[in-house]
């Protein structure tokens, strides 16, 4: 079950020091931290005392309501399907190289790590979130996928050495920090040099039909499907 970690073992460090990871076990050759494995996700996030009150809260959100889920989805076909819906996904399978590593970081339930990961590419899938992570190491065991993993991570506290990786991508995830400039520096640290980084945000201007939807839904208590998720809390997020 750990065999993705056991292949790229070498990409790894330990979050709390930077020291190299044992081979047959995660534990930090340095300074002894151990880190426990469940459901064959590796658990690997450090807090760090600057972001804990904010990352503290977005990741209690995500371990009650992981998002998005897979209803609908359990075959790679499905996922195929899912994924020609949406440019974003598109674009990315068109111009990521096969054998490619590829970051996902904040991967959610791990949609796109997962699709990513069926055009011959090495996916690592991170998220703070575990009980989205288990969505999507449900999936990868469901369709027997070798060539993406899923652990949990702190993109503070990143679990890769620097330049390891040919493509880094985040989105939707550095807006809900304290600090974004320095979780963006965080992770442009882990992509080779010449290597793709690429980074999603919200928009001001962008997030103005949200916010319209959720106005409407306030004042007038519509069901539209169009309209409920935003009077929820829970906006969808696309890839």
């Amino acid at each position: 079950m750990m065999e993705h970690f056991r292949d790229h073992f070498q990409l790894f460090c330990c979050p709390k020091c930077g020291g190299n990871l044992k081979h047959k076990q995660i534990t930090c050759s340095k300074c002894q931290a151990d880190f426990k494995i469940t459901g064959g996700i590796p658990l690997m996030f450090w807090p760090q005392l600057k972001i804990d009150l904010v990352t503290a809260k977005v990741k209690r959100f995500y371990e009650a309501i992981p998002f998005p889920n897979y209803d609908g989805i359990e075959s790679a076909a499905d996922l195929i399907r899912k994924a020609k819906q949406g440019i974003f996904a598109q674009w990315l399978d068109e111009t990521l190289p096969f054998n490619s590593l590829v970051l996902d970081a904040g991967c959610g339930t791990g949609q796109l790590s997962n699709f990513l990961s069926l055009s011959h590419r090495f996916v690592f899938g991170t998220d703070m979130s575990l009980a989205s992570l288990k969505l999507g190491q449900q999936f990868k065991q469901l369709n027997r996928l070798g060539r993406v993993g899923f652990y949990q991570m702190n993109i503070f506290a990143p679990i890769f050495k620097p330049e390891s990786f040919d493509v880094v991508i985040c989105t939707g995830v550095l807006h809900h920090t304290p600090d974004p400039k320095a979780g963006f520096m965080s992770l442009s640290r882990l992509a080779k040099p010449g290597g793709l980084i690429i980074i999603g945000l919200y928009h001001r201007w962008g997030r103005v039909i949200n916010r319209l939807r959720r106005r409407i839904f306030n004042t007038t208590q519509l069901e539209s499907p169009a309209v409920r998720p935003f009077g929820e809390g829970v906006t969808p997020k696309s890839w």
